[in-house]
């Protein structure tokens, strides 16, 4: 059976080096599937697995999401209601928290997973 992934597109993230990276590893097992890159919510409904990446702010990857008409709605169905198969990347693991605080404010996550996202304070500078 062949496997539909869908990595979302919603103007964050270093989409086609995720792309290439599940091509490859699809071709190195085996693995018989489509891997897309798309903003369309129906693709969402159509695939067997969804990768959700991320860079950036919280607050700015939020925002992209919430832009596509259906989509938060075709992600909540796919990962809470039919329980398929999810994969959040960076900041796109991060959105899957209640909120992110970055900055002076507090952004609205998808809130599957009950929490905050923190920014680490150090006393140090690192790199």
């Amino acid at each position: 059976m062949m496997k539909r992934i869908t990595i979302v597109d919603y103007g964050s993230g270093n989409i086609l080096s995720a792309q290439q990276s599940f091509l490859k590893v699809s071709e190195l097992s085996n693995i018989n599937a489509e891997i897309i890159i798309s903003n369309d919510s129906n693709k969402i409904k159509n695939s067997t697995h969804v990768v959700l990446p991320g860079q950036g702010a919280f607050e700015s990857c939020m925002k992209g999401l919430s832009k596509i008409p259906g989509m938060l709605d075709a992600l909540n169905n796919f990962a809470l209601i039919q329980k398929k198969p999810f994969l959040g990347i960076c900041v796109g693991m991060q959105l899957l928290a209640t909120e992110g605080n970055e900055g002076q404010r507090n952004n609205k996550g998808l809130d599957w997973i009950s929490g905050e996202v923190k920014k680490i304070v150090v006393d140090q500078k690192f790199k």
